[in-house]
């Protein structure tokens, strides 16, 4: 009733207790764990690839932050000189910009509703109003 074969443990290979088990393939008539390694394989020529990688987008970022200043500086610029050439008119424009976010947000606000109790004082008042017409 026992087998003649003896299969290899995990333990036994030198596996140890407690040791995350990756997501790969598990073979256990050699007691591996995982996807062998490619035999052309070479980390540093990886690294060295992502470390290239990097350094392109690095310059790219600087590249388009540039691009970003340069057009910030130039608005400002160009807002600076209307504001020269029309001093009135930026004023007028500035008021209005103003006075349509107040109303946005005033339009926004929600309005104070009345409670249950308060329409009920209102009609009570209303009641001895009339009451008191009568007499």
């Amino acid at each position: 009733m026992t087998d003649s074969k003896v299969r290899p443990t995990l333990i036994a290979e030198g596996a140890r207790l407690g040791e995350t088990v990756p997501r790969a393939v598990i073979d256990r008539a050699t007691a591996s764990v995982g996807i062998p390694p490619e035999p052309g394989f070479n980390a540093g020529e990886e690294i060295d690839i992502i470390r290239k990688r990097l350094e392109d987008l690095r310059q790219q970022l600087n590249a388009a932050s540039d691009m970003v200043r340069g057009g910030a500086r130039q608005g400002a610029r160009q807002a600076e000189a209307g504001v020269k050439l029309y001093p009135m008119s930026s004023l007028l424009a500035a008021a209005a910009a103003t006075a349509a976010l107040t109303l946005a947000i005033v339009g926004l606000s929600p309005r104070s509703r009345r409670s249950r109790y308060e329409r009920v004082f209102d009609d009570l008042r209303g009641l001895y109003d009339s009451a008191f017409e009568r007499l």
